[in-house]
């Protein structure tokens, strides 16, 4: 009879000991969720749901650029809460511009920040992801209207302007 209570006791303490290292190993893990890089809304109506939407712009008429839509919202990244992902706003701007087209066969997607890149008045570029550029904003103060230019990068010394665009504020 002390045999098997002894060897239960072991066994109490076997498991204890693994549940503490899974329970460890699980609260530092953050489940394969990106949580460190901000990240940008999929569309505007995802935005306005999850409470990131600031305002909406729209593009200046233009003969060779096209927008699909452009809107400012809070900066976020996925945090892991309680082993659930999450999205955590930051105090920062972002302007979203999604389905830019240029009409140009040298503004290729894939080729963005390689070949072309779009910059605002100080040289600020957008990143791109996935057909969106967004780029951070400096100010909370947001413009009537924003002005970029799309350079080509044949020379990253020297880029060339090869196009504008504006985009107005949505009252």
């Amino acid at each position: 009879m002390d045999k098997s209570y002894k060897g239960n006791k072991t066994t109490k303490k076997i498991l204890a000991i693994n549940i503490s290292i899974a329970s460890m190993f699980l609260a530092s893990c953050n489940l394969g969720v990106n949580t460190t890089d901000p990240q940008m809304s999929t569309d505007i109506q995802n935005s306005a749901r999850d409470s990131l939407l600031v305002c909406e712009y729209r593009l200046i008429p233009s003969s060779s650029i096209k927008i699909h839509r452009a809107w400012v919202e809070y900066g976020w990244r996925y945090n892991v809460v309680r082993f659930k992902k999450v999205k955590e706003k930051f105090d920062v701007l972002q302007l979203i511009v999604e389905g830019f087209d240029a009409n140009n066969k040298i503004f290729k997607r894939d080729r963005y920040i390689y070949d072309w890149r779009i910059e605002d008045n100080n040289r600020n570029s957008f990143g791109g992801a996935d057909g969106q550029y967004s780029l951070h904003l400096q100010s909370k103060a947001l413009p009537d209207t924003f002005r970029f230019i799309i350079n080509k990068l044949t020379d990253l010394q020297n880029p060339t302007i090869a196009d504008s665009f504006q985009l107005e504020k949505i009252k």
